[in-house]
């Protein structure tokens, strides 16, 4: 119950395509041959060249001795100041079921956080005796009880493999998934990377 508190419904949108394929309105590099600079316009033309890459040393020289600029770059603290872990690795995949260790639902993975990336107030929800780590990985399942059907935002260490090997029967499944294969859904061509 805990681990559902404070989590929105997904709201369903329509599935829109925002570029389209447009000629460039760049225009192509310049190839020798297709322009004529004057000859006593070339020696300018170099020493502005050479001006410029002095002024970009310098520039760059200027920012890596800057000590505020290598307190940005060193800084590893990821989102919410949680140090992610050196290696983290995600015992379950994108379509896989799986049910809770302690609460009685199941569902199935659509996305997953390497590390915990939900609001402090939703985490300080979770009694402080079965409150999960944040240094691990986070699931977005679409999950079902015997009551109804919503999105759970889940711990690892509180996630099994289901054991009824089931389809879960979550309304939003088939706007994600394709179908349901050899124990696990599989996701549909179009949202995959």
């Amino acid at each position: 119950m805990a681990e559902r508190e404070g989590f929105e419904p997904s709201v369903q949108l329509p599935v829109r395509r925002i570029s389209s394929a447009v000629l460039s309105t760049t225009q192509p590099p310049l190839r020798r041959g297709h322009v004529q600079t004057p000859a006593s316009a070339r020696p300018l033309e170099g020493r502005r060249l050479a001006e410029g890459r002095c002024e970009c040393k310098r520039a760059l020289a200027i920012i890596e001795g800057d000590t505020r600029f290598r307190r940005m770059n060193i800084s590893s603290s990821g989102p919410f100041g949680i140090e992610p872990p050196s290696v983290s690795h995600a015992r379950f995949g994108i379509g896989e079921v799986v049910r809770h260790r302690i609460f009685p639902f199941r569902g199935v993975v659509f996305d997953i956080d390497p590390v915990f990336a939900n609001s402090e107030e939703w985490y300080e929800s979770i009694p402080e005796e079965i409150r999960p780590a944040k240094d691990q990985p986070f699931y977005h399942l679409l999950a079902e009880n015997g009551e109804t059907s919503y999105v759970a935002y889940v711990s690892q260490q509180n996630l099994l493999p289901d054991d009824e090997e089931g389809p879960v029967d979550h309304p939003e499944v088939r706007q994600m998934f394709s179908e349901f294969r050899d124990g696990r859904y599989v996701l549909k061509r179009e949202l995959r990377h």
